[in-house]
């Protein structure tokens, strides 16, 4: 039975970004004890972003993708981040492949505010469309990033 006060310690050293291995042997607990506490705090953490409350006015929203191997190179793995051009606020947040559903899932996980003004996007490859019939905003590529203005 692990203590409240490990429990803490390892709270603590998860903050400072020490990897599993190391809390394990420096607390001199099972390793796979601790991952399957982190993978339980994991469940209670909110998935959805919290932003600061926006003024109804322009927004303009950068998305864009990077990708990375994970273990070797036939595991490609694509991080997808939008963020607030003027706030310089990371909005929204997916890793996945680089499909149309990673593309819908990352604009799933904006902000209610952010999805609200802007019903349509349109990657510039063409792979995912939200559009409504009437268009009220604008969403396009541009340069290393979508940029879209409300």
């Amino acid at each position: 039975m692990i203590s409240e006060e490990t429990k803490g310690i390892i709270d603590r050293l998860l903050l400072e970004k020490l990897p599993l291995a190391g809390i394990a042997r420096a607390l001199q607990i099972s390793e796979l004890w601790v991952q399957q506490y982190v993978n339980q705090k994991s469940k209670n953490v909110p998935q959805e972003v919290q932003v600061n409350p926006k003024p109804k006015c322009r927004l303009t929203v950068q998305m864009d993708e990077l990708w990375s191997f994970v273990d070797d190179k036939g595991n490609e793995q694509w991080v997808w981040l939008a963020m607030d051009v003027t706030t310089r606020e990371i909005v929204g947040c997916y890793i996945g492949d680089r499909s149309g559903t990673s593309a819908g899932a990352l604009w799933d996980s904006l902000p209610a505010v952010y999805r609200s003004l802007c019903r349509h996007l349109q990657r510039f490859l063409g792979v995912l469309s939200r559009s409504p019939a009437k268009q009220t905003t604008s969403c396009r590529w541009q340069g290393n990033g979508f940029n879209k203005s409300y």
